[in-house]
């Protein structure tokens, strides 16, 4: 579209001695012409250590079954619908389980296209983790109740943060831990509940 809307500019088309305008199918036949494909930016890989022993050890070994246990006693939800435990069941805690999820989203200033028109001389480069300026928002989510805050919508605990090195840092340890303390106060405050369902 950038070479349809740029072909259109009156004085491109009286360079060209053009009368009408061109389609978008003419300027993609152009591109194949000039050896670019519409494809993912060549890119080289990045790596993290999510693959490391002691993390998948505890992954499978302690998290993973700990969830296992927990999900018998959560409520379940297809489509958006609240599923009944089925006839003659009951929860193993003799109580509902709720989970709050830790939710970090990240915005950058120059949010990266990774579909382009790319020459076929192009080769992949190694790219770092980054598209400029960000910022991050971090809450906690549950399905039950949506975003954590007060039922009066007065506390919450979405945090919105400028990370990066000469902004306001990054979002440490302890961070995550003061983040998690203040949403455990406000679910002690509010969301205690007592079920035998």
């Amino acid at each position: 579209m950038d070479i349809v809307e740029f072909m259109a500019r009156p004085e491109v088309l009286i360079a060209y001695g053009l009368k009408k305008l061109i389609s978008l199918s003419t300027a993609q036949t152009w591109m194949h012409a000039l050896d670019y494909q519409w494809t993912k930016v060549p890119s080289g890989q990045f790596v993290n250590s999510h693959e490391c022993a002691d993390i998948t050890g505890y992954r499978d070994n302690i998290f993973l079954p700990v969830l296992v246990d927990l999900d018998l006693n959560a409520w379940k939800w297809t489509d958006g619908i609240e599923m009944p435990l089925p006839e003659g069941t009951a929860r193993p805690l003799n109580r509902v389980v709720i989970y709050w999820y830790h939710d970090e989203s990240t915005f950058y200033a120059h949010d990266c296209r990774f579909v382009r028109w790319v020459h076929k001389s192009e080769k992949a480069v190694l790219r770092t983790k980054g598209e400029g300026l960000l910022i991050m928002a971090v809450d906690f989510i549950s399905a039950d109740y949506g975003w954590l805050r007060s039922p009066d919508g007065k506390e919450l605990v979405r945090v919105l943060f400028k990370a990066g090195k000469n902004r306001e840092g990054y979002f440490t340890n302890e961070d995550i831990l003061e983040h998690a303390t203040k949403a455990m106060d406000i679910l002690q405050r509010h969301y205690r509940m007592n079920t035998t369902s």
